[in-house]
């Protein structure tokens, strides 16, 4: 059985960028390919749309490692409060301590003042 052309093709990560197309991107998140999924969320990050919170935040956890440093960064540029608890959570795994930590201090939201005390402790 022939697949149809371009079924497992890369979405265009930089043309999804340039046209500001938010969902595109998302979807690209999904993708199987890690790069694809990190030049995703970096672009994400880039526009800065509060609607990549959820799917960023759920990247955190069931990605590989360096896909959520991706979108770890990617929550701190967009620099919502919604994702303290993300990156709160974030802060705990020593893999993306050091970066949740950076992410969390550019919200300036007093909900970090707890995790970073606790990234101190550590």
């Amino acid at each position: 059985m022939l697949l149809p052309a371009g079924l497992f093709k890369a979405p265009n990560v930089d043309e999804l960028r340039r046209r500001g197309d938010v969902p595109g991107l998302i979807r690209a998140l999904r993708h199987r390919d890690d790069f694809v999924r990190i030049m995703a969320a970096r672009a994400l990050g880039d526009l800065r749309d509060p609607r990549a919170i959820g799917p960023l935040s759920a990247a955190l956890g069931r990605m590989p490692a360096i896909v959520q440093a991706a979108a770890v960064q990617a929550l701190g540029d967009i620099r919502d409060p919604r994702a303290v608890t993300a990156l709160a959570a974030a802060v705990r795994d020593p893999a993306l301590s050091h970066l949740a930590v950076r992410a969390l201090g550019a919200l300036r939201d007093p909900r970090a003042a707890a995790p970073l005390c606790e990234a101190l402790r550590r």
